[in-house]
């Protein structure tokens, strides 16, 4: 599995040690008691019958994070770890596959109950509680072809036609461009990463804000285009539970506990 869990930064390790600098009894005394914990039932109806509820998915066709193969199915980096944590939290759920701007707005109107998101932006902090532990990372990064000025910082595409994806945020990186350009007139929205590559080879604009791992693939496997980049951030990523959704803190708990216990055995 190519999928990582990664720390959180904390500076406080009293309170959150890396998994690695526990000690091995620790470790699993803790994910003794988690275990018990994933066993617990969530609900239950008025006769006292345990109840498992069906928890609603929000996705997004991303790859190669998130793919669908030649039988339809969902697969890819991000599918993968998050079936494991589903199964590990022992909670049922089905997948819904959206548009960009309609997945963001479901995220924030309650029709998604578990998805996996970068940091709290805007509005996101509002209505979601995130998992401790970042699950995964999207590299941010400036696109432009060979021949076009190098850019070496994001000051630089003042007054410059930037090709952006609707309804992507980018980390918190959009909003800063549209702030320095005071207009968002340069800015050139496309709803397929091959429309924005397509911008470039044609001419229409010079740059191109997108991450790196999507972008990489397409190249790859479709334009064949050779792409100069700029590393502009690094974005971690973590599962959601909206705020809504019945018992959302003990579902969240529930996550994380399989979160870190996923941790520990690929250790």
């Amino acid at each position: 599995m190519q999928y990582k869990f990664c720390s959180t930064g904390s500076s406080d390790t009293r309170e959150n040690p890396p998994l690695d600098k526990l000690p091995t009894i620790t470790k699993y005394a803790i994910c003794t008691c988690l275990l018990l914990a994933l066993l617990s039932p969530s609900t239950s109806n008025a006769t006292g019958a345990h109840v498992k509820p069906v928890y609603q998915i929000g996705n997004v066709i991303f790859p190669p994070y998130i793919v669908r193969n030649s039988k339809g199915e969902l697969t890819g980096d991000w599918m993968d770890s998050f079936y494991q944590i589903m199964t590990k939290a022992e909670l049922e759920y089905e997948f819904t596959q959206y548009p960009v701007a309609r997945f963001y707005k479901h995220l924030l109107d309650g029709k998604i109950d578990i998805s996996i998101v970068s940091k709290n932006i805007g509005d996101q902090s509002k209505v979601l509680l995130l998992s401790k532990q970042p699950i995964s990372k999207l590299d941010v990064r400036l696109f432009w072809l060979p021949g076009t000025t190098t850019i070496t910082e994001l000051s630089q595409l003042k007054s410059q036609a930037v090709v952006i994806m609707r309804g992507y945020q980018y980390g918190g990186i959009l909003e800063e461009l549209q702030a320095q350009n005071g207009t968002t007139e340069q800015l050139i929205q496309v709803t397929r990463h091959e429309e924005a590559i397509q911008m470039l080879t044609r001419g229409r604009a010079h740059y191109f804000l997108g991450y790196w791992r999507l972008v990489d693939y397409l190249v790859k496997t479709q334009s064949r285009v050779q792409l100069d980049t700029l590393r502009l951030a690094e974005i971690p990523l973590h599962v959601s539970v909206h705020k809504e959704v019945e018992n959302a803190e003990a579902l969240i708990d529930r996550l994380n506990s399989a979160i870190f216990i996923i941790g520990v055995e690929e250790q």
